[in-house]
C-alpha cells in the first residue's frame, strides 16, 4: 500500500490546513483516528451554492479512518469507499498519529476548560481554578 501511505504522509504533513482535521476516538477499548479532509468543488449548483459560489458536498467529503479493533483502514467519500486490511500500516499512522495527539494534549484541556467556563454563567468555577492554578 505504498499509494496511501505516501498520500498519508503528504496530508499528514499538511495537517494544519484548514480544511484537514485528525481527532481520535475509543470504541469498544480500541483507538480509532479520523482524518477528515473538506473538499471542495469549484461548480455551481442552483440548489446548493454556498455565499462564495463554491459547491461543497454536505460534511467531510474524504476521510480515512484507522481502525484499531479490525487493524484496518477504512477509506470513505462521497464517491466511493473502500477498506484495506493491512496491520503494518495500520501500526505506523497509530504510532504516527498518537504520537502527535499527545503532542499538544495539555494544551487541548486547558483551551477546553477555559472555553466552556468563559462562555458560561458560572464564570466563577473559572476564576477559581486559574487562582488555584497559579498557586501549584
Amino acid at each position: 500500500m505504498k499509494e496511501l501511505d505516501l498520500f498519508l504522509t503528504h496530508l499528514f504533513d499538511n495537517i494544519d490546513d484548514k480544511d484537514i482535521s485528525l481527532t481520535k476516538k475509543m470504541k469498544y477499548g480500541y483507538r480509532h483516528y479520523y482524518l477528515n479532509v473538506n473538499v471542495e468543488k469549484e461548480e455551481t449548483d442552483n440548489n446548493s451554492v454556498n455565499n462564495s459560489g463554491i459547491y461543497s458536498l454536505n460534511g467531510s467529503d474524504f476521510s480515512i479512518t484507522i481502525d484499531n479493533r479490525n487493524k484496518c483502514i477504512d477509506i470513505f467519500s462521497n464517491f466511493d469507499s473502500i477498506v484495506i486490511e493491512d496491520e503494518a500500516l495500520v501500526n505506523k499512522w497509530t504510532e504516527i498519529f498518537e504520537e502527535y495527539i499527545q503532542k499538544d494534549l495539555e494544551k487541548e484541556v486547558g483551551n477546553l476548560i477555559n472555553n466552556v467556563f468563559s462562555n458560561s454563567t458560572q464564570k466563577n468555577l473559572l476564576r477559581d481554578y486559574k487562582l488555584k492554578k497559579m498557586d501549584i
